[in-house]
Formats: structure tokens, C-alpha cells, sequence
């Protein structure tokens, strides 16, 4: 079973993980650009796996500040037109090992029209953005921390948890504490993924 997944790549270091999937695995190796310097890759069942150790962030302490620090969550679906990637604000719960992130939309359109069509999606997120510099060009490099991962999708149409997941939102965005009426709760489209597995990465 293979499952897609959106990595970031920086042009220069994009052709030394293709190399690197292909001899690992021809079918992983297998990537398509849908934005600027991201990339849709397949995994082979196992789970995702990262080549840079020295690089992975795996305490969940961790993990969760980096998550923190991320405002933007670029999600990648896919439906009848091909794929579709989409950046939007997101708020999160992180409750006995499970990870929801939750997202508000309009209620009509092609991002909740793929929603419908497919559930399964990929989803990435980075912070700390910072550039290195060095006498020589070819030594130059990018600072930054990052979050990639998979799930489920699926529209929240309860109106207790849509009031939730956007007062979930608005404190992840604001560090403020909002409340939402009924009224407010149905203006809107809620979905939510449930993260079936993430890896973070830092490179200081």
C-alpha cells in the first residue's frame, strides 16, 4: 500500500532526495511538484521515514513547539481535476497520543467539494524561517523547523464541536479566548483531519 505525502524540498537539495528514494525504493522515488518547492512523494506502507536523522524532532514536547509556532497549514487533496494544494490557518488538539488539527472554510467550493470525494490528505506546515549564509554559494543553506503528515478528513457537522474547533483556532492564531454562538457556528464550514502519523524536522 503506498500513501501520498507532501514534503518541502528547496530546489538544491530536491534532485539528492530523488536520488536517495530510488535507490531505497523506485516507487517512492516518484514526486510531483504542486507548488513551489513542494512536492508530492509516495510512501510505501511502513509509514513515512526520514533520511536526515540528525534532523528529526521526535519528543512530543518538541514536536507540539514547533506546532506552536506554525500559523499556516498547506493541505494537499486530491479530486477529479488532480491535485490540489491549499495554505490555510488552522487550530489543533492534542489529546492521548492523537492529533486533530481543525480548519473553518466556506461552505461551498472545490477545497470542501474534494473533501467529499476523497478523504484521505497530506498536510505540511513550517516555522522559524532563517537563511545561512557563507563565503561560499554552494554552502549556503536554509534554516527552519517543519511538520509533515497524513489523515483523514471529514466535516465537522456537529455545532458543539464546530464552536470548539474555532474557538480552537482563533487561540492558536491569537493566543486570545473566543467563544462562538450558534449563529457564528453556522456561517461557516468546520473540517477537521485526524492525523494518522507526522514527523517533524529542524534544521538550526
Amino acid at each position: 500500500m503506498e500513501t501520498a505525502v507532501l514534503i518541502w524540498l528547496p530546489d538544491l537539495l530536491h534532485k539528492e532526495y530523488s536520488a536517495a528514494q530510488t535507490k531505497r525504493d523506485p516507487v517512492a522515488a516518484f514526486s510531483q511538484e504542486v507548488a513551489p518547492g513542494f512536492y508530492i512523494t509516495y510512501e510505501s506502507e511502513g509509514g513515512i521515514s526520514m533520511r536526515r536523522k540528525d534532523r528529526e524532532v521526535t519528543q512530543i514536547e518538541e514536536q507540539l513547539a514547533i506546532l506552536d509556532q506554525c500559523k499556516v497549514c498547506r493541505v494537499a487533496l486530491q479530486d477529479k481535476q488532480g491535485l490540489y494544494l491549499v495554505p490555510l490557518n488552522f487550530g489543533y488538539q492534542y489529546e492521548d497520543g492523537h492529533l486533530i488539527l481543525y480548519f473553518h472554510s466556506a461552505k461551498s467550493g472545490r477545497k470542501i467539494d474534494a473533501l467529499q470525494e476523497n478523504s484521505a490528505v497530506a498536510f505540511e506546515m513550517d516555522c522559524a524561517h532563517r537563511l545561512i549564509e557563507a563565503e561560499n554559494p554552494c554552502q549556503y543553506g536554509y534554516a527552519f523547523a517543519s511538520i509533515i503528515g497524513n489523515g483523514d478528513a471529514l466535516l465537522v457537522e456537529n455545532r458543539e464541536e464546530k464552536k470548539k474547533a474555532l474557538s480552537l483556532l482563533m487561540k492558536h492564531q491569537t493566543g486570545k479566548d473566543f467563544t462562538f454562538d450558534n449563529q457564528m457556528a453556522d456561517a461557516v464550514a468546520v473540517f477537521r483531519i485526524d492525523v494518522s502519523e507526522f514527523c517533524t524536522k529542524r534544521h538550526e
